[in-house]
């Protein structure tokens, strides 16, 4: 299979790559284990959660990945949590928030 570059993985999440968000989607894969193994997976849960409102984008806190649920959809949560426990990644839930941050491949 032909390796993904970061402007392919941006493009499918939603973003048209420039400089700034090439530079901070670096530093999230510099900082996330695991991210070349997960990143197919990633892009295929952003895939099925549009259809609950839900999507990935970059945080613009920290160097992670956001699984956005703009509806706090049980369904879309249900939906983020087997998909972290299949591929065996850890989240980190933000705050109050239906939100979370991609921390990486579970060690």
């Amino acid at each position: 299979m032909a390796q993904l570059s970061d402007e392919a993985v941006l493009t499918q999440l939603g973003f048209n790559p420039n400089e700034t968000i090439l530079s901070q989607f670096k530093k999230v894969v510099e900082t996330t284990p695991g991210f070349d193994e997960l990143k197919k997976h990633i892009i295929t849960l952003n895939n099925r959660i549009k259809h609950y409102g839900g999507h990935i984008g970059l945080s613009s806190s920290s160097n992670y990945l956001k699984i956005k649920n703009a509806r706090s959809s049980n369904e879309l949560q249900e939906e983020i949590e087997l998909w972290a426990k299949k591929h065996k990644v850890s989240l980190i839930k933000s705050g109050n928030s239906n939100h979370y941050y991609i921390e990486g491949k579970q060690v």
